[in-house]
């Protein structure tokens, strides 16, 4: 970092109060780590709790969880503070990728957008050259609940409550970029809801948005680039396709030049992505036949070339939601009335476990429903799901997770399509042959990954071992599970932790179809780029960007300049531009995304390429 920024007195300043307010947290955290041992050696002595006891111990325990994040989570910042490790001469941007059970930061960094002389010009004219974004794990923030907990709050809560909550994400992003804070207005922030808001009502939806999109317009909260249409809801295909894009990208996959200018790879050595979200799922895969007659996206990739891509995204059948259903499976259903028993058997618990369950999903009639009160409110219900048992049931549990998938649901699609579907009644091209050059490989992202590792399975794994990795699983008694979980989860997760790997075996198999000896790769991070939808999304409104034209009698003298930026002369280059007018002196030309033609919504274009390693 440049010593004179460090030795700011305002730095200083800001670095005091930083430390005071960790020490404040820090004493606040000892405390409630102090009753929490005095809560816990009475507990000792006093084996009969009362319930006021019990709630009190829960409570305590919950702030000291909170207390430790908050100052790992303040301990981060100062860190950033002291050195973020940003670039001197990169454009940034930041991605919010807003999802059923919480939001993330991403920031990102990418060389400035900047063509020097005719050649990169044409280049760039001729889409040879693009530009790629790269971020670091340290440039990543994460906060609960998912945005759409706040959809159903009437406006003058609605309002005040986005923006306690979107806040922090903003201060995080800002102690990132600190030392470049005159730039802020030169870097777009996006936010991107997912299925979260996707379940919403269109009323509630639009409500949603529009409160985000108010927050970032107004400069008092924020200082970065911000259109309207930077904040919205994508479709579920959107975030299919941005996450096969992403993964892609990541893994090298797409382009063969590390610089921006190259032809693709071959198409065929692309991986297919299989995705579970909280709320959704997505599968995404290169068809090298073309023959895809539903939910078809033509990526441009570079140089004008189209990918065929099937992308479709299932919402419910994200783990979160699937646990809900399966919860409403076991709870409701063949009931007659809205009378839902006190206690319920759940074969996906490990033997002698138990979990409190709400919900307003009804199972009905063999599917999902909401049932509603006389005012429109939907009627929820509580119940204790138990398996009093000594073990858990593989095949008790299997057959709720099919019955959820709703295979059973393809008629038509196997009338209409001859047999071309995956499940839910929908549409799928038959997959890619897996062989020994690689073709036909698929990652798992998300929580496949999460499944994979908590299993402890290699990374590769067939399904054949995933599902016996399953059985073991499943078949644990709670002092099994208990034992072999080891401290890596809290409780209340790892008690789900037998049906989410049913389910993610169950939708790969009877799912998607992949067969038994087929192979998945589990990832996360490839060289600290988180993989995911946001990754793929940030690589498209990049390069929608424009860029700055720089004669090349002018480049010693410009970037000789302390402050490249604000002294470059930028001539706009219009995408569909033939010509460019070079002058004795160059018109100044400020242009934000208007202008630039919008695909189709059911085409994705962009003009991603492998990053440097």
């Amino acid at each position: 970092m440049n010593e004179d920024f460090v030795d700011h007195p305002a730095l200083k300043i800001e670095a005091k109060k930083s430390r005071d307010l960790h020490l404040k947290r820090v004493e606040a955290s000892s405390d409630i780590l102090n009753r929490g041992r005095r809560l816990k050696h009475h507990h000792h002595h006093h084996e009969s709790e009362s319930e006021l006891e019990k709630a009190e111990r829960k409570r305590i325990k919950h702030e000291m969880k909170e207390a430790r994040k908050r100052a790992k989570h303040q301990a981060k910042i100062d860190a950033l503070l002291e050195d973020s490790g940003i670039g001197d001469d990169t454009m940034h941007g930041m991605m919010i990728d807003a999802g059923s059970s919480g939001s993330r930061m991403h920031v990102f960094e990418w060389k400035s957008r900047i063509l020097v002389g005719k050649k990169e010009t044409a280049a760039a004219l001729a889409g040879k050259k693009l530009s790629y974004p790269n971020t670091n794990s340290r440039w990543t923030d994460r906060l609960k609940p998912g945005i759409a907990t706040f959809a159903t709050l009437p406006d003058e809560e609605l309002y005040p409550a986005i923006e306690k909550y979107l806040k922090p994400l903003l201060d995080f992003a800002e102690a990132v970029l600190h030392t470049k804070n005159e730039s802020f207005a030169h870097y777009p922030i996006y936010l991107k809801a997912t299925a979260g808001a996707r379940m919403l009502t269109p009323e509630n939806r639009k409500r949603l948005i529009t409160a985000c999109r108010d927050f970032f317009s107004n400069s008092t909260h924020s200082q970065f680039m911000f259109n309207k249409e930077h904040a919205r809801v994508i479709s579920g295909e959107e975030e299919a396709i941005y996450g096969w894009t992403g993964a892609n990208f990541a893994l090298g996959s797409l382009i063969k030049s590390s610089q921006g200018i190259g032809t693709v790879v071959n198409p065929d050595l692309t991986y297919g992505t299989v995705e579970i979200g909280g709320a959704s799922s997505q599968v995404a895969f290169y068809q090298n036949d073309e023959d895809i007659m539903a939910n078809l996206f033509k990526l441009q990739i570079g140089q004008g070339k189209h990918w065929n891509v099937y992308a479709h995204s299932y919402l419910y059948f994200g783990i979160n939601e699937a646990w809900n259903r399966m919860g409403a499976h076991v709870s409701t259903l063949g009931l007659s009335n809205t009378n839902v028993p006190s206690k319920v058997e759940n074969p996906c618990l490990a033997g002698g476990m138990k979990a409190e369950f709400e919900s307003t999903i009804w199972f009905k009639d063999g599917h999902e429903s909401f049932i509603y009160n006389d005012d429109g409110s939907k009627i929820s219900y509580k119940t204790q799901m138990r398996n009093e048992e000594s073990k858990g049931s593989y095949d008790g549990c299997t057959d709720v997770v099919k019955d959820i998938i709703h295979k059973q649901y393809n008629t038509w699609c196997e009338f209409a399509h001859h047999g071309s579907c995956a499940f839910n009644g929908v549409y799928q091209p038959v997959l890619p042959v897996q062989d020994q050059t690689m073709t036909g490989e698929f990652l798992g992202l998300s929580n496949y990954f999460d499944v994979f590792d908590f299993l402890q399975i290699p990374p590769k794994s067939s399904l054949r071992t995933l599902q016996n990795a399953t059985k073991a699983l499943c078949e644990m008694s709670k002092d099994d599970l208990t034992k072999f979980n080891d401290g890596r989860l809290e409780a209340e997760d790892m008690l789900k932790m037998c049906f989410q790997s049913v389910f993610a075996f169950e939708l790969l198999n009877t799912g998607v179809g992949f067969g038994m000896d087929d192979n998945i790769t589990a990832i996360d991070v490839v060289n600290g780029q988180k993989v995911g939808w946001a990754l793929g999304s940030m690589l498209y409104e990049i390069n929608t960007l424009p860029w700055k034209y720089v004669p090349k009698r002018y480049v010693d003298e410009v970037f000789d300049m302390a402050d490249k930026e604000s002294r470059i002369i930028p001539v706009f280059i219009a995408l569909t531009a033939a010509l460019i007018i070079i002058g004795t002196a160059l018109t100044i030309m400020r242009s934000g995304r208007r202008g630039y033609h919008r695909v189709p919504s059911n085409t994705i274009s962009m003009s991603p390429t492998r990053r440097d390693r």
